[in-house]
């Protein structure tokens, strides 16, 4: 793969992430809040914090999905090439890497400013600026890594499912969808990926939505111990917000991406 068409794939990942964050966000508060059993659902959300609430740490999610998709397209091109006919690997890897240098730090933050949402978070401020400063002051760097293995094991598993059964997906709607063909293959793989990694999404999000004095004693959270104290439930949780809002957002960023690198160089 050329520089140039490096760069195709970055630009694209970033007008895709960026289209992604203001449609979905909505889903992707609820869904966190209802993880961390402080909501029932969306009006429970709305009627706390209004319609503003829905877009409680929109800042540090616009920065995180801006560049977790344009790191992971470029990323997974780059893969492909190297491993001919291993879209799954590719997609797995790409995930890893995406995980561990950027969504990791960037979901932190967006995990503590949506589990203050209310009057604490007026009172806090809500920008991601203030709220790297406060992780910084209270943990240092390592604050922001809260949840990095779970970060990666999910985003490594749902990409490695989208990418690695995507072209199938693709070229089974073609012949319906028309022009829409990836954004009809791009949400079916989305909600896919999103059944298969809730359970771990589940953990990361407790991990990482701990408040900032618990010293770390947050990484000792487990799927087992959460299905002992709250029962097997527990891994569902949270379930339907999310298949909407991956299952919209993968339609979202699928359909963009190909619509702009298209255009590109």
């Amino acid at each position: 793969m050329t520089s140039k068409s490096s760069s195709s794939a970055f630009v694209a990942g970033l007008v895709a992430g960026g289209a992604e964050v203001w449609l979905t966000m909505p889903f992707e508060t609820t869904k966190n809040r209802v993880q961390m059993g402080r909501s029932t659902g969306f009006f429970d959300v709305l009627k706390t914090a209004g319609p503003r609430g829905l877009y409680y740490g929109v800042q540090a999610q616009m920065v995180q999905v801006c560049g977790k998709v344009a790191i992971r397209f470029t990323a997974f091109e780059r893969l492909k090439r190297a491993l001919p006919g291993s879209a799954f690997v590719a997609g797995l890897l790409a995930g890893c890497i995406e995980g561990a240098i950027w969504v990791a730090p960037t979901e932190r933050l967006k995990m503590l400013r949506q589990a203050e949402l209310g009057a604490a978070a007026h009172a806090h401020g809500g920008g991601v600026l203030q709220s790297l400063q406060l992780v910084l002051r209270e943990q240092g760097a390592k604050g922001l890594l809260a949840g990095v293995r779970e970060t990666v094991a999910r985003n490594a598993m749902a990409n490695g499912v989208r990418f690695g059964i995507f072209a199938k997906v693709d070229a089974a709607v073609t012949t319906f969808a028309g022009k829409f063909h990836a954004v009809v293959a791009g949400g079916i793989t989305g909600v896919m990926s999103t059944v298969v990694t809730n359970p771990i999404d589940v953990l990361k999000t407790r991990v990482q939505s701990a408040p900032l004095d618990t010293d770390g004693r947050a990484a000792a959270v487990t799927l087992r111990g959460l299905v002992e104290k709250e029962g097997p439930a527990v891994l569902a949780r949270g379930l339907g917000p999310r298949v909407v809002k991956i299952g919209l957002g993968q339609a979202i960023i699928f359909g963009v991406y190909d619509a702009v690198r298209s255009r590109l160089p």
